[in-house]
């Protein structure tokens, strides 16, 4: 049959005498019996071409019209039996069973996993479109009949045939072994499958398609290019592209565009996938790609660039200044949490202005203050080692109580780059202009992605303070230096805060640079060289000063760790000094003096350190001096007057009480620690002792407490066995 495309060329009076034709050679086809005229005319005017082929297309279709039987396009089964005989020749009996077992296992696994496809691809129906369209997933042959097949560049059957012969082909030289042709499945990359695909298209798809769906640079192969991450293993970004692409590029622009999760999923899963890693993928996509867009669960590629464009455009504008502003307020906020530091210094300026510290102090280093893990110079070096030499226009006292957090060098470059994600949608939250042109599904997102962004801000930079500086000296050094740095390296990645994190690793739960504990024996042994030898005593403030200068001794968190080591020499058993409240002068004698005997929990700062010897001597000459008479039977002390002797009576005392008081604020459990130790353990040495022991408590708020306190406090004290009767809380 001549098309109107070649009667388009006719002069006007042939053009007239060949339709009169085409209209005799129908009406005698019709008095002849089993005489047949085929006619095929172009679906649209497109296919026409011009005005005179638009109007012979129209007289066509009169005459066909009164006396022809119309022919349907093929449709449901009928073309995926199409398309698989044009391009499949017919399976053998091992060929069946291949795809009888392909298509039950891809069946099996759309019914075990109901949740994660389409409800319609757990039905029976969908196993047999399986097998009729094997070796072709029926999702694809779906979107190309139908979505593709809508677009006016794309035939219906003859689009699909072309399109696939050039996906088949290929893949037949590829040698692929994948059990289906999935839409996760197609080479977009490839020249000829992506200019059939672009062809029907806005031919912007072109760059949306070589940038984030498929191909060397693309957006996906970047994701995948870390061979040890499981999406890069199943190559699941490139298939979740590849899926959202074909599945969703024919009905940009039309309501409800896009494709669900469930429907990428049916798209690209295989029997063996990991269902969540495709969840993964897109959700990874969504946050970096500059063309995907989502809508209420749904996934398209447009050729209009996403918000993410513009966080992208607004982060690279960043001045350096204003991130590293923002990464100081974090550092600054940084000093709430304290770890186990009494001060924390979030970001000075100068840290040789920060005040002599007593006890341990943490200070958080500038983004500028970088460090290399085991280099021997570097910004952060310069800064600690100005800091501990100098505090303010003086030399520094107190070096052995300052220890350093500063970020590493690479690591810190990220933190930056994240930060500016951060900061350029905070800005698009904030920007009244651009929230007044989005949906309410976009503004959502773009409240989730400056929240997000935010916490992914703060979670780089504590990841990024990962090197600890601090002063130390070995006591046989003689190389003229006051102190050396010396440095450590934090490896755990999740932080709950810098300081936490610091005082973690130098704790004894990590490298014990920190103590939190000393023994007495180790006190004695680090105060021997410095302890001279004419000098019987020392005053105990010295002994903190010397712990809080000297960088040859021992970190302590704070004095309660010397004050524990000075009680525990007093009162153990073999002790190793005492302590006095104060020494007279005039009499040569020691006032209150304590040796080998229960010390007081907390030290007075104005009293002495006592040598173990003269501590001795003093204790064991020391006079009985209890108050009144003195002990029963004593020959010393007779009786009253009228009374009768008193014989001398061998009586031992059978009965222990006592109650103390336990300040709840400092260090309660070192406190009851040396209680049980000092007086519960030495009454148990007595064979048959039964010692039992009550604790009470009593906590008065003067507001009250809150409604969850007293919930918690209950269920607590019921786990732990408190009576009841006299347990409660009242007004």
């Amino acid at each position: 049959m001549t098309s109107p495309a070649f009667v388009r060329q006719l002069p006007d009076d042939r053009f007239e005498a060949f339709l009169s034709f085409i209209q005799s050679l129908t009406e005698a086809a019709k008095m002849v019996p089993n005489v047949l005229v085929v006619g095929s005319l172009p679906e649209s005017d497109v296919e026409a071409g011009g005005q005179k082929g638009v109007e012979a297309l129209r007289r066509l279709e009169k005459v066909f019209g009164r006396i022809g039987s119309p022919w349907l396009a093929a449709h449901g089964d009928e073309t995926y039996e199409i398309v698989r005989r044009r391009l499949f020749q017919q399976l053998d009996a091992e060929g069946e069973k291949a795809r009888d077992e392909t298509a039950k296992a891809f069946h099996d696994l759309y019914k075990k996993n109901p949740g994660e496809f389409p409800p319609f691809a757990k039905e029976a129906r969908y196993g047999e479109l399986l097998r009729i369209s094997y070796p072709i997933h029926p999702e694809l042959f779906e979107r190309l009949s139908k979505d593709w097949s809508a677009l006016p560049n794309f035939q219906r059957t003859r689009g699909v045939l072309r399109f696939m012969a050039n996906v088949v082909g290929l893949l037949w030289h590829q040698r692929t072994r994948d059990p289906l042709i999935l839409p996760a499945r197609i080479p977009l990359a490839d020249d000829r499958i992506k200019a059939s695909a672009i062809y029907p298209l806005n031919s912007a798809f072109s760059a949306v398609l070589d940038s984030e769906v498929d191909g060397e640079g693309s957006l996906p192969s970047r994701m995948e290019s870390v061979t040890t991450r499981r999406i890069s293993q199943t190559h699941a970004a490139t298939r979740v592209a590849r899926a959202i692409f074909l599945c969703s590029a024919p009905t940009v622009g039309q309501p409800n565009a896009g494709v669900t999760g469930q429907g990428i999923r049916l798209a690209s899963a295989e029997p063996g996938d990991q269902l969540a890693i495709f969840g993964e993928a897109v959700r990874e996509m969504h946050e970096k790609a500059t063309y995907l867009y989502e809508d209420a669960g749904r996934y398209w590629f447009s050729t209009q660039p996403t918000l993410n464009r513009l966080a992208d455009e607004r982060a690279t504008a960043l001045p350096p200044h204003q991130v590293d502003e923002y990464i100081i307020r974090v550092l600054q906020e940084e000093t709430k949490q304290k770890g186990g530091f009494s001060k924390v210094f979030g970001a000075p300026d100068d840290p040789s202005t920060i005040d002599e510290a007593e006890a341990l102090a943490l200070v958080i280093l500038k983004p500028a203050s970088t460090h290399t893990r085991g280099a021997t110079t570097s910004p952060a070096i310069d800064a600690a080692t100005d800091a501990l030499t100098r505090c303010r226009s003086s030399q520094r006292s107190n070096r052995n109580t300052l220890v350093f957090a500063a970020s590493d060098e690479a690591t810190v470059g990220t933190a930056r780059e994240v930060v500016r994600k951060a900061l350029a949608w905070e800005s698009i939250r904030k920007d009244n202009v651009v929230r007044g042109q989005l949906t309410e599904s976009q503004i959502r997102d773009v409240d989730d992605r400056a929240r997000s962004t935010k916490e992914a801000a703060e979670k780089a930079i504590r990841s990024a303070w990962t090197h600890i500086l601090y002063a130390q000296k070995d006591e046989g050094s003689l190389d003229g230096k006051p102190f050396d740095i010396a440095q450590t390296t934090l490896l755990s990645r999740d932080r709950p805060s810098i300081a936490a994190s610091v005082y973690e690793k130098l704790s004894s739960r990590g490298d014990s640079i920190v103590k939190d504990t000393l023994g007495p024996k180790i006190l004695m042994a680090k105060l021997g060289p410095l302890w001279p030898a004419d000098r019987p005593h020392l005053p105990i403030a010295e002994i903190r000063k010397w712990f809080s200068a000297y960088v040859s001794l021992p970190k302590l968190r704070d004095f309660a760790v010397l004050d524990g080591a000075i009680s525990e020499g007093i009162s153990g058993s073999d002790p190793q000094f005492g302590y006095a409240i104060a020494f007279d002068e005039a009499t040569g004698k020691y006032e209150g003096l304590m040796y080998a005997r229960l010390a007081p929990m907390m030290l007075s700062p104005g009293g002495i350190l006592v040598r173990k010897a003269v501590a001795a001597a003093q204790a064991s000459a020391a006079p009985f001096s209890g108050p009144g008479p003195g002990p029963p039977g004593d020959p010393t002390h007779p009786p009253g007057p009228g009374l009768p002797p008193t014989p001398p009576v061998d009586q031992k005392p059978r009965r222990f009480f006592g109650s103390v008081e336990i300040d709840a604020d400092t260090r309660p459990i070192k406190a009851f620690e040396t209680i049980l130790n000092a007086v519960v353990m030495e009454l148990q040495r007595t064979q048959g002792a039964n010692v039992k022991m009550t604790l009470e408590i009593e906590a008065e708020a003067p507001t009250g407490f809150a409604d969850g306190e007293v919930s918690v406090v209950r269920d607590n004290a019921k786990q732990l066995g408190f009576k009841a009767g006299s347990t409660g809380f009242e007004d």
